[in-house]
């Protein structure tokens, strides 16, 4: 049986350019509140923008040592990643995300080393600096080390499967999703009159619903007919900028995480 959810999220930070990190969000049901109840591989979660708005794209956090900081971004969150960036919530298998380390005695730049490569490694990140990538599961200590390589401080980063992936009703500003699994679909979306581009938005998450972090995690496939807006045409995060398909019919999203069963196939239908 599958049951329809409404996620809430806590208050965010007000601060433009910095976030502490959250104590994680929460999702109930008309049962109340629990995990998920749904078949493996189903996304049906119908998460709402409010709560999200006055975010930031990083966020800071201090090693257990308390000698080093280190600044998680570039997760592959929503919306350029507004709500931040809470390594805590766990990084999904296939995830990256950016983190920068710096002494907090000094604040020179710290490298970074993960004690588990099989769960989790380093590389240099495509946008500058360095970026953890989640190898399997389980969770790995992510060292900042000086210049001889010895450790100053860490941070325990734990990596998780997709269980599921989310719809994000943010969406529906530019029509009407329905949550009505069929065959191998699992929900709808018809296009408001008038609308010509449009931009879908999903959320991965745990077993226990809660967010992962991690951009280049999925793969998408679109039907024939149905594209991507100019420049868009490879998403790094759920964010999915589409163009309104030229000609009256229903076209697909279907949205695949790389590891673990989250799956989504958006039925698109155009009057």
């Amino acid at each position: 049986m599958n049951r329809r959810a409404q996620q809430h999220h806590p208050n965010v930070p007000k601060q433009p350019t910095r976030c502490e990190p959250s104590s994680g969000v929460g999702w109930r049901t008309r049962w109340g509140r629990s995990p998920f109840a749904i078949r493996r591989g189903l996304a049906c979660l119908v998460l709402g923008l409010a709560g999200l708005l006055g975010g930031c794209g990083s966020t800071d956090f201090t090693g257990e040592k308390g000698l080093a900081t280190f600044t998680a971004s570039n997760c592959g969150g929503l919306l350029s990643d507004i709500g931040g960036c809470d390594l805590k919530k766990g990084v999904a298998v296939g995830g990256v995300v950016d983190v920068a380390a710096k002494s907090q005695k000094s604040g020179l730049a710290l490298g970074l080393r993960s004690d588990i490569p099989s769960i989790l490694t380093v590389q240099q990140s495509d946008r500058g600096g360095s970026a953890i990538v989640g190898q399997g599961t389980g969770t790995a200590y992510l060292s900042a080390v000086d210049g001889n390589a010895q450790e100053v401080d860490r941070l325990a980063v734990k990596v998780v499967e997709i269980a599921q992936l989310v719809y994000n009703t943010a969406s529906t500003g530019f029509g009407t999703f329905r949550l009505q699994p069929v065959g191998d679909v699992d929900g709808t979306f018809d296009i408001n009159d008038g609308v010509s581009s449009f931009t879908l938005l999903f959320l991965q998450v745990d077993a226990g619903g809660m967010p992962l972090l991690g951009r280049d995690s999925f793969t998408a496939e679109l039907s024939p007919g149905l594209a991507y807006q100019a420049g868009r045409e490879q998403p790094r995060s759920l964010q999915f900028e589409l163009v309104r398909p030229s000609m009256a019919g229903n076209y697909f999203l279907t949205v695949r995480a790389k590891s673990g069963p989250g799956r989504f196939k958006l039925q698109i239908n155009v009057k």
